[in-house]
């Protein structure tokens, strides 16, 4: 395993390290082939990933297989199959990816961080569950394309309202909260099916009362 700085930007940039199995270095290209338990530090972010091209002149980084990037600053977790990121910018895309943030959970075919805390969702999902790829998702809002702030606010076209992966709702257009945190409000509704009380929906208040208190009022 080797455990190297590769570069220093300037007097306050942070440096960029890395660890790995296996690593080559293209000097005339001025790129760096990372392979095997590869761990890249920047700042505070950190990214794990099997393979990883690091181009020094372009400051992006290419990963891919079981990548997972840390960005501690912006209290996010990035899991995805690829990935093209520039570490000074802090901007990239991410392919067949999940962005957790708090309650908040974004998968996406295609997701493109353009800013702090802001994405682009292509063919992708939101959802406040957090279950496994395998496991049902009790709720979920699809579309073809959402613009995500996470702790604010998101937009998204032509939404589909899923619940246990059913069609359920669908709109030309809604925009919706994305809070890490707990807050008071409506939560999302639940279905149910009996043979006595036939389908039915049931809505709950969740109210907030501190940090260790709150309360549901259905």
């Amino acid at each position: 395993i080797s455990f190297f700085p590769l570069l220093l930007m300037g007097a306050n940039e942070p440096k960029l390290h890395f660890k790995a199995k296996r690593h080559f270095q293209d000097l005339t290209k001025d790129l760096i082939e990372l392979e095997g338990g590869v761990v890249i530090t920047y700042g505070s972010a950190e990214l794990k990933a099997k393979r990883v091209t690091v181009d020094k002149a372009l400051h992006l980084i290419h990963a891919s297989d079981n990548v997972i990037l840390t960005i501690p600053s912006e209290d996010t977790l990035i899991k995805a199959h690829t990935l093209t990121y520039n570490y000074q910018t802090r901007l990239g895309e991410f392919t067949n990816a999940v962005v957790k943030s708090g309650f908040t959970r974004i998968r996406g075919k295609t997701i493109q961080k353009v800013g702090e805390s802001k994405y682009i969702v292509l063919r992708g999902s939101y959802t406040t569950c957090d279950v496994d790829e395998d496991e049902s998702c009790p709720w979920r809002i699809w579309s073809q394309k959402a613009k995500v702030t996470l702790g604010k606010y998101a937009t998204a076209a032509h939404p589909v309202f899923l619940v246990e992966g059913f069609p359920l709702l669908y709109a030309p257009f809604v925009a919706f909260p994305v809070k890490r945190d707990r807050q008071t409000g409506l939560l999302m509704p639940e279905f149910g099916v009996s043979d006595q009380n036939g389908y039915q929906l049931k809505t709950s208040f969740f109210v907030e009362l501190g940090r260790s208190q709150d309360a549901t009022v259905s």
